[in-house]
């Protein structure tokens, strides 16, 4: 992708000249394949009701797609020895697995149902590839935990730099998963396509940690399916960007399924982090939580679309859903849609959203016992987001989520002890 001469343009037209562009590069059947899919479905911007606040016309409009060139292995090892995989311009160039572990790549053809016009490019990449990781068939009362880090390189400016990952967990395996996302501030295009399979019993915990990003359009999708009694617990920090997507879309498809979703935005500047969730009961008696919260300040923008939905038959299902922002400036927004889709009786659902400043009658009662403005204001700010914090059970994801909350809030008016 480089720059290119701007013009007032639509969405229809970006997509066929993007369309025009790859096509040279679409020598297989599979990328000739996911070259149609891309032409049917198209790039998303706002004339989608699920990408209503996100704004991708300008970005997408400035850029001429193509893909990051293959490069040596970096000769730095990031994960130090640690289990995990580093992943660089959507490619793997180190991985140290426990020894129950295996990796694989998956061919082209099992990776060929797209959810959107993003999804696509996936599939026209020329080294497109899945890349599978898997637990083994030997029961297991360990617990293990894998980094993976997926970045950019400084010589990925300007290009669509796709990454696809696919955990299978298998059943009663216990697999912590942090991922660390950093981002260039060049132009250019990131995608990621993570999938979570967890069989009979498997527990998996998931943080998300994401680096502030003011130059790149940013788009990060997560799929998780739950068999019987199968437990996700999951963990997004979002700084934004210009602008940031995070979706994540779980289906509980068997009895006992639970899943949970925390996420975390802290912004500032005019950085744009938007969040989509769905949540899918498919079988009876599972349960769904989801907390968000956001904290909002300079011109930035926050965006949660959280939907759940009850499908016939998932009697007994238990979902909640909470969003609150806090807004730090005048020109700060949050904007929350919360849904339900019930198609049964026999379930209990909730949901619940705000969005205000710091509470008035909070700080007046601190301020009444002498404590000042400023310190007012940081207890304040780690009361809000000290919920989301305390619920992390992973130490390292923890220490990573911490650091992160002290450095923004060490920009912000106050600063948070």
């Amino acid at each position: 992708m480089i720059h290119k001469e701007t013009r007032v343009q639509n969405i229809s037209e970006i997509t066929q000249s993007w369309a025009n562009t790859l096509d040279p590069l679409c020598q297989g059947p599979e990328q000739k394949k996911a070259l149609l899919a891309f032409s049917n479905l198209g790039l998303p911007d706002q004339h989608l009701e699920s990408w209503a606040y996100t704004k991708t016309l300008s970005a997408l409009s400035d850029l001429v797609p193509s893909f990051a060139q293959k490069r040596p292995m970096d000769r730095i090892s990031i994960l130090q020895g640690r289990p995990g995989l580093t992943l660089q311009d959507g490619r793997i160039i180190e991985y140290v697995l426990p020894k129950d572990f295996s990796y694989q790549k998956l061919p082209r053809e099992q990776s060929l149902h797209f959810l959107d016009g993003f999804d696509t490019l996936h599939g026209i990449h020329p080294e497109a590839h899945t890349n599978l990781i898997s637990t083994s068939k030997t029961a297991s009362d360990e617990e293990e935990t894998l980094l993976v880090h997926v970045r950019e390189s400084e010589s990925a400016v300007g290009t669509i730099t796709p990454t696809r990952l696919k955990f299978a967990i298998l059943p009663n395996r216990k697999v912590n998963l942090i991922f660390v996302l950093n981002n260039v501030s060049n132009p250019g295009l990131s995608l990621s396509h993570i999938e979570l399979g967890l069989e009979e019993n498997a527990q998996v915990r998931v943080a998300i940690i994401t680096s502030a990003n003011s130059g790149r359009l940013t788009f990060h999708r997560w799929r998780a399916f739950l068999k019987r009694d199968a437990r996700l617990d999951s963990v997004i920090l979002t700084m934004g960007g210009q602008p940031t997507r995070h979706e994540f879309e779980a289906q509980l498809l068997e009895t006992g399924a639970t899943v949970s979703v925390q996420g975390l935005y802290l912004l500032k500047q005019k950085h744009h982090a938007d969040i989509h969730t769905i949540i899918h009961h498919m079988a009876p008696h599972t349960t769904s939580s989801q907390l968000l919260k956001a904290v909002v300040q300079d011109e930035a923008h926050g965006v949660y679309t959280g939907k759940v939905v009850i499908h016939p038959g998932a009697t007994g299902s238990n979902a909640g859903q909470k969003a609150l922002g806090l807004l730090l400036s005048k020109q700060a927004h949050f904007s929350t849609r919360p849904q339900l889709e019930v198609c049964n009786d026999d379930v209990k659902c909730g949901h619940g959203a705000a969005v205000g400043q710091l509470n008035e009658d909070e700080s007046f009662y601190l301020a009444s016992r002498g404590i000042p403005p400023e310190r007012t204001r940081q207890i304040l700010l780690a009361a809000f987001v000290g919920e989301i914090l305390q619920n992390v059970s992973l130490p390292m994801a923890k220490f990573e989520l911490e650091s992160a909350v002290s450095d923004y809030f060490q920009t912000s008016p106050g600063h948070l002890s």
